[in-house]
């Protein structure tokens, strides 16, 4: 599967995508989260600052 389609809540039933926090949240390679309607997947692991929005931070995350 190329893609799958995600709901208003950024959910997509089992695969679902949890909300970005920028609250010291610990995220991994490959980890997906829902900013502002969008789908972000983690490209660095990190843990999360309130500056470090996906949308502001592209060497950490990339949108999907």
């Amino acid at each position: 599967r190329w893609w799958r389609e995600v709901g208003a809540d950024g959910g997509g039933g089992s695969d679902e995508v949890p909300e970005w926090s920028g609250s010291g949240q610990a995220y991994a390679v490959g980890q997906r989260v829902v900013r502002d309607g969008s789908v972000y997947e983690c490209r660095q692991a990190h843990t999360s600052q309130s500056g470090w929005a996906p949308e502001v931070v592209p060497a950490l995350w990339l949108l999907v």
